[in-house]
């Protein structure tokens, strides 16, 4: 459990690189909260992952939809390279 948490760790962390251009006063706290709903609403719907990046989306109110949805295609690619 520990080393899946230290991994959302991370990834809201590289989330917060990318978004850091927009928004530097936004918390680590908040974007792996983002990140925990997004996690908890993919397993409850039968889309996997688009639930998640959906409520990723929505849930990330101090930017525009246009630079959520960006980031979160741009967090996602990064996390495809691995």
């Amino acid at each position: 459990m520990a080393l899946r948490l230290l991994y959302w760790i991370l990834r809201s962390l590289s989330w917060k690189v990318i978004l850091e251009k927009y928004d530097p006063k936004i918390s680590l706290f908040h974007l792996f909260m983002i990140r925990m709903y997004g996690h908890a609403v993919s397993q409850l719907t039968p889309t996997a992952q688009l639930g998640s990046e959906a409520t990723r989306i929505f849930m990330t109110h101090s930017f525009s939809k246009k630079v959520n949805i960006t980031s979160v295609i741009v967090d996602k690619t990064l996390n495809s390279w691995r």
